[in-house]
């Protein structure tokens, strides 16, 4: 199933019977001739109608193994199964087992906390507008913003003026502090920033937590998405909120047992780690082996000033473009996220950061070459990842292509680097028999349950192991941090 899942993940199904059916032609034997619509005791079949059903799962396991394993050889993707996607089955079987204990009182007073502040947003907003009205609908609150406030529409949409986060969002930029009216979009998106986190946070998690263990087990699917990063429902783990103070106050709820801590271990600045070795750009290299400022580095290449005179908005610029070439920014959308900055000067300060960092944009273009050519781009491990809007006849669709090929790798082999680690990190506790246990995976960081007398040492061990899990041109970098919850191990 891993291996059909790395040759073709968009394949109508990737479930044993459908590999029979779709590879072998083989129908397997359904478990309702069995046990019948009513559902009877297994343990009630005859055996020799068990028999077979029983045997058959090893039998086409076997057989898909010979059809697909020579498939996985040619594409160069069997030692990424054999050696990473494989063990990490087993390891994300035993996280999910045993799970991330969570405090439901904890969960409950954040949520009567974030209940209040929203119920006096939301006074606010309506006390502003001097009349009643649904928070929660689009065509009331457009009536609201552009009628009565007399706020300049953004966007038009089949039904009206659009209400979305990047209207409320420029219209916010936009607040005069001596006009009340202007302060209603920054208080709408508070106001949505938290009911966001009622509703898709606080009550789900509270339902998620386990009766009898008191702890949520999360699902984990590590090979769901084109990059191959893994994901989380039921509930969503990695979508835990982070950017903003109240967010992070969620993962207070999120503890250890008496006795214990959590550790928390995330690589520093891996996706531009990445990008130095997989562009093999000289400046970017020599930045992170003398373990300089990355961002005043590369400013200082752009500028053509010396670093120790490269300014705080100089700074800012190169570490905005730094993380939006990995996902192939455009100049419209580096105007957007730098204030003052049109269209035509990020068109020119892209170009010239291309021109100073010479190994990105040859980078970027071997990337969509790739994808021109072959249909893909492949991580540093070989994993693929298709690119049909390359090809595509719509130019914005064609441009989409090329940024999916650029980000797809870089991104594709950070997935490829912490899977490498949780199986190695795995490997050391079962050897050494450490009392290590990881709990979860975001992205680029792991939280592990470690007795509280031993958290120090455990820790250096995991940043070794994740700092040893490949060896590329520039040093990788992992911090880790200890403490009763998950916000304060952080």
């Amino acid at each position: 199933m891993l291996a059909s899942m790395l040759l073709d993940p968009h394949a109508p199904g990737h479930r044993l019977d459908d590999l029979a059916r779709r590879l072998l032609q083989y129908e397997m034997i359904t478990i309702s001739t069995l046990i019948g619509e009513e559902g009877v005791p297994m343990d009630t079949v005859p055996l020799e109608r068990v028999g077979p059903y029983a045997a058959e799962d090893a039998d086409v396991t076997l057989r898909l193994y010979d059809a697909l394993m020579p498939r996985l050889e040619a594409a160069g993707m069997a030692a990424l199964l054999r050696d990473v996607e494989a063990p990490l089955a087993t390891v994300l079987a035993a996280m999910e087992t045993w799970g991330i204990r969570c405090d439901p009182e904890e969960l409950e007073r954040q949520g009567e906390m974030l209940r209040e502040r929203a119920e006096a947003l939301r006074e606010e907003i309506l006390t502003i507008a001097g009349c009643s009205f649904n928070l929660d609908s689009p065509r009331q609150l457009a009536d609201v913003l552009f009628g009565r406030l007399g706020l300049k529409p953004r966007k038009r949409t089949k039904t009206g003026y659009s209400t979305d986060a990047e209207v409320l969002a420029i219209l916010a930029e936009e607040e005069d502090p001596a006009d009340p009216r202007t302060a209603v979009p920054r208080l709408l998106l508070d106001y949505r920033q938290l009911t966001k986190l009622i509703g898709t946070y606080i009550g789900s998690l509270q339902e998620a937590i386990d009766p009898v263990t008191g702890r949520i087990h999360t699902t984990f699917h590590q090979l769901v998405t084109a990059t191959g990063r893994l994901a989380s429902h039921n509930p969503n783990l990695q979508n835990i909120p982070v950017r903003t103070d109240l967010g992070r106050q969620i993962r207070k709820a999120f503890v250890a047992p008496p006795g214990h801590v959590l550790i928390c271990a995330d690589y520093s600045q891996i996706e531009l780690r990445l990008l130095a070795h997989l562009s093999q750009d000289p400046g970017l290299i020599e930045a992170f082996n003398r373990d300089e400022d990355i961002h005043a580095a590369v400013a200082s290449r752009v500028f053509r000033v010396p670093m120790d005179q490269v300014t705080r908005e100089q700074r800012t610029h190169a570490k905005t473009i730094n993380f939006g070439i990995i996902y192939g920014v455009t100049p419209y959308g580096l105007s957007r996220r730098i204030p003052g900055l049109d269209v035509a000067a990020a068109a020119r300060l892209l170009d010239h950061y291309k021109e100073r960092v010479p190994g990105i944009g040859a980078f970027m273009r071997r990337c969509i070459d790739q994808a021109l050519e072959h249909g893909y781009v492949t991580t540093l491990l070989g994993r693929r990842r298709a690119i049909p809007e390359i090809r595509a006849s719509s130019r914005r669709q064609r441009s989409l292509g090329e940024r999916l090929a650029i980000n797809s790798v870089v991104q594709g082999s950070a997935a490829d680097l912490i899977k490498v680690a949780m199986v190695n990190i795995q490997r050391r506790i079962d050897d050494d028999g450490l009392p290590l246990k990881l709990l979860l995976q975001i992205h680029d960081e792991l939280v592990f349950e470690a007795p509280a007398e031993e958290a120090e040492a455990l820790s250096e061990l995991v940043c070794r192991e994740m700092e040893g899990a490949l060896a590329l041109r520039v040093p990788l970098k992992a911090e880790a941090g200890a403490g009763p919850d998950w916000m304060s191990a952080k």
